[in-house]
């Protein structure tokens, strides 16, 4: 697991919400659990990665 958040709330529907990684890494797979008895919408997900640092 490299991360894990729980009770997120979003103000608005459609908010878009940047979240930083609590172990950034370079990973060839990648798994999104949800776990909830409640109502979930998920649009999209957008995976960035910092740029590299320049010589």
């Amino acid at each position: 697991m490299i991360d894990q958040r729980r009770d997120e709330m979003f103000r608005w529907p459609l908010q878009t919400r940047p979240f930083r990684i609590a172990a950034p890494g370079a990973y060839t797979d990648y798994r999104l659990r949800v776990s909830t008895l409640k109502p979930v919408q998920l649009a999209e997900i957008e995976l960035l990665r910092a740029a590299p640092a320049s010589p």
